[in-house]
């Protein structure tokens, strides 16, 4: 959990960049104001799902380390597919185009940091007695 925390941290700081300036970030790449008028509020919805792609990303990877790959690829492929994907299509059909995209990322990256949360949250027993016979074998070697 502690180097979720630093993820989060880091990830979130990125996140309020990208929020409190997206302009300047988006001028490092490019200059044309097509881009730069298109590339603002996705810019700004990324931002904002910093928190969780951190949580996600670096749970998820503390679950495949304990072995719990399977539920780590569940969680993500329903997520991914089931909310991501419908959510899509459902705001860009309805309207919501570029924005809709983003947006559905958002909710479903959120949604899949929270699956993976709890499901880390409920693993943490088996975590810690993993880390502590890794740390017994190391202490004998």
């Amino acid at each position: 959990m502690e180097k979720a925390r630093l993820a989060l941290i880091c990830m979130s700081a990125c996140g309020l960049l990208f929020i409190i300036s997206p302009q300047s970030i988006i001028n490092l790449f490019t200059k044309e104001a097509a881009v730069l008028e298109l590339a603002h509020t996705p810019l700004i919805l990324i931002g904002l799902a910093q928190p969780a792609m951190a949580y996600a990303a670096s749970l998820t990877g503390g679950l495949r380390g304990a072995g719990d790959t399977l539920w780590a690829m569940y969680l993500t492929l329903l997520n991914t597919l089931g909310v991501r994907l419908l959510l899509t299509l459902s705001l860009v059909y309805t309207g919501w185009g570029l924005t809709g995209v983003w947006a559905a990322m958002i909710v479903e990256i959120y949604l899949r940091g929270t699956f993976i949360f709890l499901r880390f949250k409920h693993k943490i027993p088996q975590i810690s007695s993993l880390l502590h016979s890794v740390e017994g074998i190391e202490e004998k070697g």
